[in-house]
Formats: C-alpha cells, structure tokens, sequence
C-alpha cells in the first residue's frame, strides 16, 4: 500500500435533514450537536469498511456485522432523522458490537440488551472508531468525512440556522483536535467567509472556535504579477484537473502546463493579457467559477486549444450562473423583496457608470437600503469601491476597505456589469 491512502467522503448537506434538536419516544431530548457526531461517525465507519484494510481483525469483522444487520438504517441516503425517529425505526441490533467494546462502554447496556437507540451508541462507536484507526494497520492511510455545501438554505438572521452549524463546527473540532487526535481521521468543513465571519461574533466561544481552528483557502496570489500565473493555487488547480481529465480521454497535451493544450494564447483578443488573467477577471478568483464556464466544453464539442471565440461564448453563457449564484449567497441575508431592491442599484449602475458616495447613498435609501447594506455588498464584491484614481479596490485583494468609505465611488465588478450590459471587454 502507498504511503497515505487517502479514503475520503463527502456529505452534502441537503441529503441530511439536521436542523434543530428534537425529542425521543423515551422523551429524551436528542441536540443536533448529537445528531452531527452520529452521521460523522457513520461515515467513517462506511470509509473505513470501504477500504477493505485489515479484514482480519476482530475489530472489522464484528463492525461489518454490525452495518449489515442495521443497513436499513446505516445506508440511508436521505436523513431525515424526524422522520425515522417518529417512525420508531431508530433502535439498532448492538450484539455485533458487544465483543469489542470496552469494558466501561459495555456496562452501559445491560447483559440481555440486543437493540439500543442510536445515540446511546455514539460512545461505542466513537471508541471503536478510534481504537481502529490507531491500530498500526490503519497508521499508513488517511480517512476524511467531508462535509460541504453548508449554506444551502441557511439564513444568517436565523438563530436556529446559526447554532445548528456551530453545533457541527463544534463536532468537528472535538474529532480533529482530541476524539481522533493522533490518527489518520479527520473531519473537514467547507464554510464560505461570510458565513465564517458572521458566526464569529455570535457565541461567547465562536471567535475562539475560528481564529484557533480555521484554515482559509486563498486561491489567488496577487503579489504574483501576470506573467507568472503558473504560480498561483488557481492555476495550479486548474492545471491538476486539466491533467487528470486529459489523461482520462487519453489526449496528448503539454504537462509543463496543460493550460496551454486547452486555451489558445491571444493577447490581441484579450485586451494585452494572458487567456487565462482576462478570464479571472471575469470570476470572482474561485475555482468555481473557472469550473462554471467551462462546464459545457464537452457539450459544445469545441476544438482544442479553445479559440479566444469560444472563450467569450463561454464567459457569456457564465454570466448567468454567475448572477444567480450571486443572489443565492445574498439570499442568507436578504429576503427576496430586498434582493430585488439590490437589483434595482445594481441595474442602475451598469446604465449609468461608477456612482459617487451620496449618489450611491441616495439610491440605495430610496430601495430602503442604508450604508450597512452598501458595506455587506462591498463585502460579497458585488459593489466595487474605486479610488481617486478610478483603481478598484476589492476586499479579497487588498484586505478591509476602511470603515469611511465617503471618498469612494462605487462600480460593478465585471462579471455583474457584463451581465447587465451584455458586452465583454
């Protein structure tokens, strides 16, 4: 075995309905906290079954018998756990398990007891989870639960909403820094940085729990000057996923930099810049976006390397995603009747140019909006403030526009005001 196996898995988050703590038929209060570490341990379970390492050990072969005989309620795709507890399907066979625990753990269900409700096997399942991989079989390999898409139908201003996801956060420090300390386990949480940033100032530990624990990922350098973009983690991603699909369809392509095999070089028809600079200038410098207009390459059948024709084709077709998606992340702050008031400005702004600080103020209090508002979409970049000297300035490049933003004029990125006027540069 190669040194590190990774074993991963990912959970989207609209496959599990945990929102809010509920109550058992035995009127135990079940928190969601509770509930989070239970499909945590769940999932590595399934990675570390799935990996078919060490099927020797008593350890494996007693929790394989015990996924078989409670499948029904282990290999649920949809999670639901209102549904299932209501429905008095929550109780699990534990004999499988009894072997295997220790000796403290095992006191606590009695000697004839077959079947226990879930969470009462959360301390089981958390020491024999651990105990397996601290073993020297598991010591080469790293198992990773992931779970992503954390802001689908989350609503900052809901407190439910808030402390449902600290309650995971919560659960996914516990394992990294003390439950699976030591081991190849690790549980990942991708958060988008608003979300992050709002949930910090919530709790009396919140902004311990970030500053302490959080990794932000920073995708784009822009000490790096243009003509070394190799350089950066964007390109550099986009160049493994290009290098992983190019050798998947078997096509020949430069592996020094697979970029150039899929873009056509043309500073003429990129306004002076590299292809790939005068598309990020179009992104919000996510890989994501890249992921977005490029998602129908195959759908389309273009030749390879793309003409800067194509190129544009596909930032176009972008533009709308780009919009939508814009709105989705607004929309855990704003409800609709305010998004359309945000669209209103934004409308405003592509017809009319960059506005100064009371014209912008102007606006946004005659669609019921006020300077916080203008601040919070500063923040998403989807309002640009520019210097004096017409030079945007945006959060993710030079860090925390000040508090006095009167000597501003405010613009649109260009991906916003493309797609209001329909033109690229």
């Amino acid at each position: 075995m190669k040194d590190h196996e990774l074993y991963a898995i990912i959970v989207n988050h609209g496959d599990y309905v945990i929102n809010e703590s509920i109550n058992a038929p035995d009127n135990t209060i079940i928190s969601s906290e509770i509930l989070w570490e239970w499909l945590t341990l769940v999932k590595f379970v399934k990675i570390i079954l799935d990996s078919q390492i060490a099927q020797y050990l008593p350890e494996i072969k007693s929790l394989k018998l015990f996924w078989r005989n409670n499948s029904g309620f282990l290999e649920i795709e949809k999670f639901d756990v209102k549904e299932i507890i209501t429905s008095n399907s929550y109780e699990l066979s534990i004999n499988p398990l009894k072997n295997i625990l220790s000796t403290a753990i095992k006191q606590s269900f009695g000697v004839k007891e077959e079947r226990a409700p879930f969470y009462k096997l959360i301390p089981a399942l958390r020491d024999i989870v651990s105990r397996i991989l601290l073993m020297q079989e598991f010591k080469s390999s790293d198992f990773v639960v992931m779970f992503d898409d954390l802001d689908i139908d989350f609503n900052l201003n809901d407190q439910d909403n808030q402390q449902n996801l600290l309650n995971l956060i919560r659960v996914a420090k516990s394992y990294n820094t003390s439950r699976l300390y030591g081991t190849g386990g690790k549980v990942l949480l991708f958060i988008r940085d608003d979300v992050s940033n709002a949930l910090q100032t919530i709790g009396a530990d919140t902004g311990k729990l970030f500053g302490s624990y959080e990794c932000q990922i920073k995708w784009y350098n822009h000490e790096i000057g243009n003509d070394d973009d190799n350089n950066n983690p964007i390109k550099r991603f986009v160049n493994r996923r290009l290098s992983i699909n190019f050798d998947l369809l078997k096509i020949k392509y430069n592996h020094d930099n697979p970029w150039e095999t899929f873009v056509e070089e043309d500073y003429y028809n990129y306004s002076n810049k590299s292809a790939f600079k005068y598309l990020l200038d179009y992104t919000f410098y996510r890989p994501r976006d890249i992921i977005n207009i490029f998602k129908d390459v195959g759908v389309r059948k273009y030749p390879l390397p793309l003409s800067p024709k194509n190129v544009k084709s596909l930032i176009k077709n972008y533009l709308q995603i780009n919009k939508i998606e814009v709105f989705n992340e607004l929309s855990v702050q704003y409800d609709r009747q305010k998004l359309n008031s945000i669209e209103t400005i934004l409308v405003y702004i592509a017809k009319n140019g960059p506005q100064n600080y009371e014209k912008t103020i102007e606006l946004f209090e005659q669609n019921s909006l006020h300077e916080i508002d203008l601040k919070v979409l500063i923040n998403y970049y989807v309002v640009i403030p520019l210097d004096t000297n017409n030079i945007p300035k945006f959060s993710y490049r030079e860090g925390v526009i000040e508090e006095d933003i009167s000597a501003y004029r405010f613009g649109l990125p260009l991906s916003i005001l493309s797609y209001y006027t329909s033109s690229l540069k």
